[in-house]
């Protein structure tokens, strides 16, 4: 999004300045002599004139005019009412979350690459949240060697370090270590730091990063499971800082939706706008909102969301058609029903609209909030050290995967012709059942399915229902995908880290696990990574394995155990040799003596069948 997502009109147009050489206007004409019947329908127009001008917003609007949103430089007013008597309407949240009594938790979910800013937005949420007892933190930490933890530093700068129970622990998760990042640190320090057990970390070395989806899709790794998961999730940018009692409003603003399947959503307001005081700003002065319009269509299947336009004095949220990464606020049946895609990696434009028309065909619908809640650094204010290493070939099999997710129609004869299994490939990321992607191109106007792109009006003024054979409403849908494997290491980062190391005596390399990084209450299992295999296999035996699989069988694969009680070679024990050898004697002494002494040949046959048959002790 553009450094500043709050577009200004242009000035209010102005009145025609009379000419005073026009001819004067014609009298007017006798209405009396006009008919009764004519007055009639005059008045039956002018009424249908009214009532279509309310219910369509056409009305005359001015700059404090409640509940309108700006379409070509114009201001029109929302539907007031939106919902009428015939109308079908949202399935509304079962729990008043706004109750006095009610303990609402929310989780804030941030994706960081080597981000300068993350520790000071981590203290902006604590610091100005109305319950910040309630507040969980979930970050995604793509840091290299040296950057600063946000978990350390937030501890730190209370006077309350945390301590690793190995001083050599690197900078990134280890095998087997629990996905929050806890278990690395000696429970005394993380009771000495309370805020600790909010604060839940997921560490990547930055090199392992492939972009803001491949990230944000590790972000369902940080949500509490079963019934201990946070009743909302809050996506945010690792460069923004908050107002005073953000999580109120927040929750606030959820609920005037009336709506179990709302996503408050948009690109948040320029940091530079918020008061020090954490207060509220009123934006050009009638509470003007980012509001998500306008899409650009770029290759088959990736879309770009333009700059923001606005709404304002709005006393609700107000529908609006896409979706923003930026701020994202919704119950955490989001997350895990339509989470982000791990499998598109390298992605960054074309990561919204692709999210946007899973989670609105699953049923989710995008509101533009009333107040500006949070604010965000853009530009060369966010803080960051850099990006990540671009993977071409990577990047090329994401593009042609949002092509097929976006139903881009040559793409879907090529799959067709080739035999490819697209809803395969798409399992658990797909498109959902309870409205028509059809539908949401007539909303937004972005047509990926024949690529092409027809303006819609800023203004939704109608709500669209769900398909009658859908996933039920408040139920997790069929189609979510399964847990997330663990992210596997490359090689060469687990070599430049030091968790292959050198063993004394044999020169080979191992993988060496310590024992803090193993999760509490699981029994400790010491993979065993292709690298182990390889180099302690002769040569000849590596040409004859087959492909490595993963773990123990990767082991017994590379190394093959002989059978119980079996010989290992050709050969045999010392006792076997010396049997033969005395076989081989007593047959060449019956050859010598066959011709002269027949005799004796019968008593030398005797003898070698008696040795044969009737092994010694020695033999045996």
């Amino acid at each position: 999004p553009p450094q500043n997502p709050n577009p200004r009109p242009g000035p209010k147009p102005r009145a025609p300045t009379p000419n005073p050489h026009a001819p004067p206007p014609p009298p007017p004409r006798d209405t009396p002599a006009r008919s009764g019947a004519m007055r009639r329908a005059a008045a039956l127009i002018a009424v249908a004139v009214a009532a279509w001008a309310q219910g369509n917003g056409a009305e005359e609007v001015t700059w404090k005019t409640p509940n309108i949103v700006l379409n070509n430089g114009k201001w029109l007013k929302i539907r007031e009412p939106f919902f009428g008597d015939a109308d079908a309407r949202p399935f509304p949240p079962l729990v008043d979350y706004t109750a006095k009594e009610d303990t609402a938790t929310v989780i804030v979910l941030i994706a960081a690459l080597r981000e300068e800013r993350l520790v000071d937005t981590v203290e902006s949420i604590l610091a100005r949240a109305q319950h910040p007892e309630r507040v969980r933190i979930g970050v995604v930490q793509q840091n290299a060697e040296g950057d600063a933890d946000a978990l350390e530093t937030v501890c730190k700068s209370r006077g309350t370090p945390l301590a690793l129970r190995d001083p050599s622990t690197p900078h990134v998760r280890l095998p087997d270590e629990d996905d929050w990042g806890h278990g690395r640190y000696t429970p005394e320090s993380l009771a000495s730091c309370p805020v600790s057990g909010q604060i839940r970390v997921y560490r990547m070395d930055a090199s392992e990063a492939k972009g803001p989806v491949f990230a944000r899709a590790q972000q369902i790794r940080l949500l509490g499971e079963d019934s201990a998961q946070e009743d909302f999730c809050m996506q945010i940018d690792a460069h923004t800082i908050f107002t005073k009692d953000w999580d109120t409003h927040m929750i606030q603003e959820w609920m005037m939706t009336d709506n179990e399947y709302a996503v408050l959503t948009t690109y948040p307001t320029n940091f530079k706008e918020l008061p020090e005081d954490g207060s509220l700003p009123n934006i050009n002065g009638h509470w003007e909102m980012p509001h998500m319009c306008k899409a650009m269509l770029m290759t088959p299947g990736v879309v770009r969301n333009a700059q923001a336009g606005a709404a304002a004095n709005l006393d609700a949220p107000a529908l609006c058609k896409l979706w923003a990464a930026g701020l994202s606020f919704s119950r955490c049946h989001a997350e895990t029903d339509v989470p982000a895609d791990p499998h598109l990696k390298q992605i960054f434009t074309g990561e919204e609209f692709s999210r946007a028309a899973r989670l609105w065909t699953h049923g989710y619908d995008f509101y533009s909030m009333t107040r500006p809640v949070i604010g965000t650094y853009y530009g060369n204010e966010k803080g960051g050290k850099g990006g990540w290493h671009t993977k071409v070939e990577e990047r090329r099999l994401a593009e042609k995967r949002l092509a097929r997710l976006l139903r881009h129609k040559a793409t879907l004869q090529e799959d067709l012709q080739a035999g490819v299994d697209v809803r395969g490939l798409l399992a658990g990321y797909d498109l959902g059942n309870r409205r028509r992607f059809e539908d949401y191109v007539d909303l937004t106007g972005v047509d990926t399915i024949n690529h092409a792109y027809d303006h819609t009006p800023c203004r939704v003024n109608r709500w669209t229902p769900w398909e009658e054979e859908a996933d039920k409403p408040y139920m997790p849908v069929e189609s979510a995908p399964a847990a997330l494997a663990p992210l596997e290491m490359s090689e060469e980062l687990m070599v430049k880290l030091g968790i292959f190391r050198k063993e004394e005596g044999n020169g080979e390399e191992s993988r060496t696990i310590p024992e803090n990084m193993v999760v509490p209450g699981v029994e400790k299992q010491t993979p065993v990574p292709i690298i182990d295999v390889v180099r302690a296999t002769p040569k000849a035996t590596q040409k004859a394995m087959p492909n490595l699989r993963s773990g123990a069988a990767r082991l017994q694969a590379a190394v093959p155990v002989p059978p119980r009680g079996g010989v290992a070679d050709g050969g045999g024990s010392s006792s076997n040799k010396l049997a033969l050898g005395v076989l081989a004697l007593i047959v060449l002494s019956m050859v010598i003596l066959t011709r002269t002494l027949t005799a004796t040949l019968a008593l030398a046959q005797t003898q070698t069948q008696t040795l044969t048959l009737t092994p010694s002790p020695t033999l045996t």
